[in-house]
């Protein structure tokens, strides 16, 4: 949302500057050898392209690929639902805050999606994600078991020796 912003709505009032999401930061970090992940990390990790971010955006392979730099890291995808066809966790359309009356909570049904791949974990690049899908993990009874984190805060474990 902040990158969205930032990059497409502040240039209207003069902030003309050069804005990158934080993987497409690390991304180039990482292939310029500046950091580089040693820690072989267990994890299989689904990735959820946020709304802002990937069809807003366009940005889809740098936040996979800082994912692929992490040394044991498994990336698979949520089905059909992902890329340009990914499915929003809710949060942008401001379901953070409302309590659906008919039908299922749209992060519960992106929960869904993530259940349905053999990942221990669901990688976002956005704080209104993580929160999304964490609620809609806990929700499920499955936090003991599954668990949604920033792919950066994989990143930051691996590069831990």
């Amino acid at each position: 949302h902040c990158f969205n912003t930032m990059k497409n709505e502040y240039p209207q009032f003069g902030g003309n500057f050069e804005v990158l999401h934080y993987s497409q930061f690390v991304d180039g970090l990482i292939t310029d050898g500046k950091i580089k992940p040693v820690k072989m990390m267990d994890v299989t990790m689904a990735y959820h392209d946020s709304c802002f971010l990937g069809r807003h955006n366009g940005v889809y392979d740098e936040p996979r690929q800082v994912a692929k730099a992490i040394p044991g890291l498994k990336l698979v995808e949520m089905g059909s639902r992902c890329r340009e066809r990914g499915f929003c966790c809710g949060a942008g359309g401001g379901h953070m805050w409302i309590e659906e009356s008919q039908g299922t909570r749209v992060n519960h049904t992106r929960t869904e999606h993530f259940l349905d791949t053999d990942a221990k974990t669901v990688g976002v690049s956005c704080p209104f994600c993580l929160q999304m899908m964490t609620e809609g993990i806990q929700s499920k009874g499955l936090d003991a078991d599954k668990e949604s984190k920033d792919v950066l805060e994989i990143l930051a474990e691996s590069l831990e020796d």
